[in-house]
């Protein structure tokens, strides 16, 4: 027997969604990154309900309202810093059905702009600098005596060259050195790999590299599977005699090791320990055997 459907329309209903979209977007609103290996997308779009008179189904009508791009970092602080401020800066795309116009090509990041700033204030400390020794050594290599007013001046300049290396050129490193740590944040936001297992014969890697590796055991006792990262990281991964996938770090490398244990008699997906690797890798290799040296 068919059943009826209604259609309910409303301008309030809507539908949101957050997509992991591959390549590089180009220059992004306040993003640390200069370039992107993907970007998380953001679209809210009018929705419409049907009802057959025992379910319910929501669908977005096609209208898109807003669409927005966030860094991996950026989406990653707009989640856990609810509440902070004004909110976390986003590149916005598309508003009420018609496009944006493109970020200038020329935008930079703040360890960019930070840098600009060092180097400017450099430049003009470094004239700043020659002008006044060029007026000490004027004063104190000249001919007669040295002038009370001379002396005064000379020690002026000794206090200000005193006060741009004990207080300003340190302030600045700090500075530059805090943009730089926002970058390598970022940078490890952006660059994650996740390795899981699946069933009981597959491991999974997703992420900036995406592979599925099997491994069937016959035998009654777990065998593991190692995993060889370019940045130095190994994992050993078995599935035991509880049903659990367990993978453990035996070599630790360049790339920030994070990792969520697996629950034995699991209904859901946490039968498998989950490793997340974040840092540039640009390639893994499987194998069955591992030697280490004595």
């Amino acid at each position: 027997m068919s059943r009826e459907r209604k259609k309910d329309e409303h301008p309030a209903y809507g539908v949101i969604g957050f997509y992991r979209t591959q390549g590089d977007p180009g220059k992004m609103f306040g993003s640390a990154m200069p370039q992107h290996g993907h970007f998380i997308t953001m679209s809210v779009k009018r929705a419409v309900r049907y009802h057959d008179g025992y379910d319910d189904w929501v669908h977005g009508t096609g209208e898109e309202l807003i669409n927005i791009w966030l860094s991996a970092a950026q989406f990653a602080e707009l989640l856990t810093t609810m509440n902070v401020g004004d909110g976390v800066p986003c590149t916005i795309k598309r508003y009420n059905g018609e496009g944006i116009e493109e970020m200038p090509p020329a935008e930079k990041t703040e360890a960019e702009r930070v840098h600009d700033s060092i180097e400017t204030k450099m430049r003009v400390f470094a004239s700043t600098f020659q002008e006044k020794t060029d007026l000490a050594k004027k004063m104190l290599l000249g001919k007669g005596t040295i002038s009370v007013g001379s002396r005064k001046q000379v020690a002026w300049i000794l206090d200000w060259l005193h006060m741009e290396l004990v207080a300003n050129m340190p302030f600045h490193a700090k500075m530059f050195t805090e943009a730089i740590e926002k970058t390598t944040v970022a940078a490890k936001e952006q660059e994650v790999i996740e390795v899981y297992g699946a069933s009981d014969d597959l491991v999974e890697i997703t992420g900036d590299i995406r592979e599925e590796f099997s491994h069937y055991v016959s035998g009654p006792e777990p065998e593991p599977l190692y995993l060889a990262f370019s940045d130095g990281t190994a994992l050993s991964v078995v599935y035991d005699h509880d049903g659990v996938w367990r993978i453990n770090q035996v070599a630790k490398g360049s790339a920030d090791y994070e990792k969520t244990d697996g629950v034995p008699d699991s209904s859901g997906e946490d039968y498998t320990d989950r490793v997340k690797l974040h840092g540039s890798i640009e390639w893994v290799i499987r194998g069955s055997e591992m030697v280490r040296k004595p």
